[in-house]
Formats: structure tokens, C-alpha cells, sequence
């Protein structure tokens, strides 16, 4: 006899009968048939999820990619994202844009409100960095100088 593999959204044995749920936009859920089953009503709880981006100054980044699982959208020019008709349930939820850091998180949609405002950083360009460094390095010889004059 061969091993009962799990079907993964519903985790019942794939030797049920399947029936396919559409929910929208490619989204669906199996529902598993059986003679105890067979004249059950499933509930789904469908939820949404928005948010606003932001930089680290408190302005809207437009464009930014935003991924939830295998769906994505771009932010708008006030940096808000919606995904709509979503599953209750589990995700991975990634923000990427060129010229800032991305960023992703495991997040649980629930029934309720589903907001999640983000901040990306900017990384510092190679100039700033080497102004900083140089002031560093000023510093340090100021420091010395200071020290040096002090130890006379």
C-alpha cells in the first residue's frame, strides 16, 4: 500500500475526492469530499491587508514591490498597497525597491484589521560613507593632537 500523502492547504489524505473552492485571482482552497462530508457548508474567511510604506523621513515611496507569498503589487505615489480577498493564515511579505534596503517578515492574516505601515532604509551611498570616514579620521587627529599637547 502506498503512503497517504497530505494535501497541503487542507492537510486531509489526497485519497478523498477533491472539490475546488475558487476564491479569486488564482486563489483557491480544496475542500475534501467524502459520504460524511458530502452535504457540510465550509465558511472561508476571506480578509484583506494594507498598508503605507514610508522612508526613514516619513515620506511615501511609490513603486515599491511588495510580495505576499506569490502575489505582487506596487505601492502607490502615497505609498499605500492593498491585497485584497485574501485566506486567513500564514505569509511571507517582502518590500523591495532599488536605492533602499529590502525587507521581509512571516506575518499571520486573522480576521480583523490587517494593516502593516513600513519603513525602508535607504543604505548609505559610497560618498556619505566616505565623509564619514573622513570626519572620523579628523576627529581621531584632533584627538591626538589634544592628547599629545596635554602629555607635554
Amino acid at each position: 500500500m502506498k503512503p497517504i500523502e497530505q494535501c497541503l492547504k487542507c492537510k486531509m489524505p489526497k485519497a478523498f475526492l477533491q472539490s475546488v473552492v475558487i476564491i479569486g485571482e488564482g486563489r483557491e482552497i480544496l475542500i475534501p469530499l467524502s459520504i460524511e462530508n458530502l452535504w457540510k457548508t465550509y465558511e472561508v474567511s476571506i480578509v484583506d491587508l494594507s498598508g503605507v510604506v514610508t522612508d526613514n523621513e516619513g515620506s511615501p515611496i511609490q513603486d515599491v514591490v511588495v510580495t505576499l507569498d506569490s502575489w505582487q503589487v506596487l505601492t502607490s505615489a502615497y505609498g499605500g498597497y492593498s491585497f485584497d480577498n485574501m485566506l486567513i493564515g500564514d505569509y511571507i511579505i517582502t518590500f523591495s525597491k532599488t536605492g533602499y534596503d529590502s525587507y521581509s517578515a512571516a506575518i499571520t492574516l486573522t480576521i480583523g484589521d490587517n494593516t502593516l505601515d513600513t519603513v525602508l532604509f535607504s543604505p548609505p551611498s559610497i560618498i556619505e560613507s566616505m565623509v564619514t570616514l573622513m570626519i572620523v579620521v579628523m576627529m581621531m587627529g584632533m584627538m591626538m593632537g589634544v592628547m599629545t599637547k596635554t602629555t607635554k
